[in-house]
């Protein structure tokens, strides 16, 4: 078996995986612009527009076609992985989550967000134009990860 080419020193941290696990999102270079990176060869295949600012965390949809990338500054960018194009930038109010977003999971039907802070809030973000995030709860330490469940 042949080692992959990903050099992760060209890399300033790895994010998430694509679902197929053929690629991940990270982010280089002085803006901290964020990319996929084909584990394989190590290209880049895509750059998303930016920069977006410090990206926290980031989650592919179920079906692999969005992605949402949490700023430290409170938003999160719903973005096309066909195009790499933002579709459309959430305001998270980072007020009430008391801090920046630590984590992100998709819901099984890819119409919401679970978004987790580091002062333990966690919210929902339905992902429908419009629509606000709300916050339902506070844990006693930070959220590390989130995944939905039925």
């Amino acid at each position: 078996m042949t080692e992959p080419a990903f050099d992760s020193a060209r890399f300033r941290q790895v994010l998430g995986h694509f679902p197929t696990g053929v690629c991940v999102v990270a982010t280089f270079g002085e803006d901290d612009r964020v990319g996929l990176v084909d584990l394989a060869t190590g290209a880049t295949l895509a750059s998303l527009p930016g920069p977006l600012g410090y990206v926290c965390d980031v989650a592919f949809s179920p079906d692999g076609q969005r992605l949402a990338a949490a700023t430290a500054e409170g938003h999160v960018a719903l973005v096309d992985v066909g195009t790499a194009s933002i579709i459309r930038v959430v305001l998270l109010e980072p007020a009430r989550l008391e801090g920046e977003p630590a984590a992100l999971g998709f819901s099984d039907d890819g119409a919401a967000l679970a978004v987790g802070s580091r002062a333990g809030v966690l919210a929902a973000v339905p992902l429908a134009a419009g629509k606000p995030a709300r916050r339902v709860g506070k844990l006693s330490v930070p959220v590390a990860c989130l995944a939905w469940s039925q």
